[in-house]
């Protein structure tokens, strides 16, 4: 620290707080940081992690039996969808959600074709660079959304109940075998997660009797679809733009602006919904599994108090809001298009141009009913254009598959989501100033600038979070969201520094590393 070389203040060092590797960014995708200098390092590793999601994603859906070139737009899908990009800031979201396309083929594998050594292997290793890439909350949330994937998969089977029972044991035993391996590090984050991964967020310990049951189940089936306002955040990149603090909105989504992009490509999110229809309509038992967890993914995701409080009941299971299993809506139905776009040309082939409609009447349905709930938020104008586009999709291409020209229909849905996708996060950089990825808290500001020697951030219980995050980057921060700075401190960080943003939890973020001025 007397050399400078202290780049993580952090004032609660040596209270008995948990720490552990993957907190610092040792993980296995950070491999660049053993002989590359940070900043280099930081990119390499950025853009290597953007490629194996590509990468991964395109080996599932080739596994699931799609053509490449429907393999590949899942992958740019995956790979650059404004979610997966927005949290670029904190490498161990990128490091660690670029495994969950591996871990559902092997998980899948196992679950469909019975156990066998590579796949049990291949799982293990996954499950243990998965977990120990430091995004604790999304590895709880995957191992949920997986568990009753397996659990509606064999409960669909046509199989005996003991068959179906041995092999969801043998494939569960497998998670809790690995989780064995790395026993230690589990414990050591274990009061972190029983406390809710979060504790600056509102969290929900619900439990089954917190609501009246009967008000839970009749509730159950509006809470298990998506929001009607959804439909915005699924069809435009920046249809409100900063738009969270639109009238409204901020009660609906509890949330920031990053958080609130879900926007994967108006044809892939077409053809999602194309997945489900045709799947539903050929008896597709993976479209069905698919389907059914996304109902119940998505009550979660709303808030169902019954379905709130049934996952409570899992031992770590992270209670609090869900708002990130926005990671494995996005995934399902990415995957879910790349079905559909195999069903849509199967169908084009035989002229059934009629289930290209369905799709497509569904979406203005969930438009007309977002506009009626949402008037003053919704505008019609902006969807005349979207429309349109799907329109002159599903056209064109139901002409060039009459014409067995599948791969031309491929390439426009590939050209089309890259236009898209690519100008949505175009200003995309790693060393991007944090105000560029985060705006400033306006309470948080307003607190720095009132009279007195205080502000203060966020209270929790815990302060292992961000200051970790931010130590990959080998910048100076003020970490944890319990810490109080003196406003004094502030003002000769930001005429020191000159570059300082709070971000949106309050954390003072140094950029234009220069750790000389902290020196004791």
């Amino acid at each position: 620290m007397r050399e400078g070389n202290n780049t993580d203040y952090l004032p609660h060092i040596l209270t008995g707080q948990p720490s552990n590797g993957q907190g610092t960014g040792a993980f296995a995708t950070s491999f660049f940081q053993l002989f590359m200098d940070i900043p280099n390092a930081l990119d390499w590793s950025t853009w290597f992690r953007l490629i194996l999601a590509g990468i991964f994603m395109y080996t599932l859906m080739i596994w699931l039996g799609c053509h490449p070139i429907i393999a590949v737009l899942a992958g740019i899908a995956w790979t650059y969808n404004t979610h997966q990009l927005a949290w670029l800031l904190f490498p161990q979201h990128l490091a660690a959600q670029i495994w969950i396309p591996l871990i559902f083929l092997l998980n899948f594998k196992l679950i469909r074709d019975g156990p066998d050594w590579s796949s049990s292997i291949g799982l293990v290793l996954s499950v243990v660079l998965f977990y120990s890439s430091g995004y604790t909350q999304i590895a709880l949330y995957t191992f949920i959304f997986l568990g009753l994937f397996n659990t509606v998969y064999l409960w669909l089977a046509k199989e005996t109940v003991r068959a179906k029972w041995q092999l969801w044991t043998i494939v569960h035993g497998l998670y809790l075998g690995t989780a064995l391996l790395i026993f230690p590090d589990v414990m050591s984050q274990l009061a972190e997660i029983n406390d809710g991964l979060r504790s600056a967020q509102p969290f929900r310990y619900l439990s089954l009797g917190s609501v009246p049951r009967l008000n839970a189940i009749l509730s159950l089936p509006a809470d298990g679809l998506p929001h009607s306002l959804d439909i915005v955040r699924f069809m435009f990149p920046h249809y409100l733009g900063l738009g969270l603090w639109a009238p409204g909105l901020r009660e609906i989504y509890n949330t920031n602006a990053v958080e609130f992009m879900a926007f994967f490509g108006l044809i892939v999110f077409y053809l999602t919904l194309y997945g489900i229809c045709g799947g539903l309509r050929r008896h597709s038992r993976l479209v069905w599994a698919l389907g059914i967890t996304l109902f119940f993914v998505f009550a979660l995701f709303n808030s169902n108090p019954l379905i709130v409080g049934l996952v409570n009941l899992i031992p770590a299971g992270g209670a609090g809001q869900f708002d990130r299993f926005i990671t494995l809506i996005i995934f399902a139905c990415i995957v879910l298009s790349g079905i559909g776009l195999r069903y849509f040309l199967e169908d084009r082939k035989t002229r059934d141009l009629i289930w290209a409609v369905v799709p497509g009447a569904l979406l203005l349905v969930w438009i007309v009913v977002a506009k009626i709930h949402y008037d003053p938020i919704v505008n019609l104008w902006f969807f005349i254009t979207p429309i349109a586009v799907l329109t002159s999709f599903v056209v064109v291409s139901h002409l060039l598959a009459r014409k067995n020209m599948g791969n031309l229909v491929g390439l426009i849905a590939i050209s089309f989501t890259l236009y898209e996708l690519l100008p949505a996060t175009y200003a995309f950089n790693t060393r991007l100033d944090a105000k560029d990825h985060f705006p400033e808290n306006s309470v948080i500001s307003t607190i720095q600038e009132t009279p007195g020697d205080f502000r203060t951030a966020v209270v929790m219980s815990n302060v292992s979070y961000h200051h970790n995050i931010f130590s990959y980057y080998k910048l100076a921060t003020i970490g944890g969201y319990a810490t109080t700075v003196r406003n004094q401190y502030v003002k000769f960080l930001r005429e020191a520094y000159e570059d300082v943003s709070i971000t949106a939890n309050g954390i003072v973020f140094l950029m234009n590393h220069r750790p000389e001025i902290l020196r004791l």
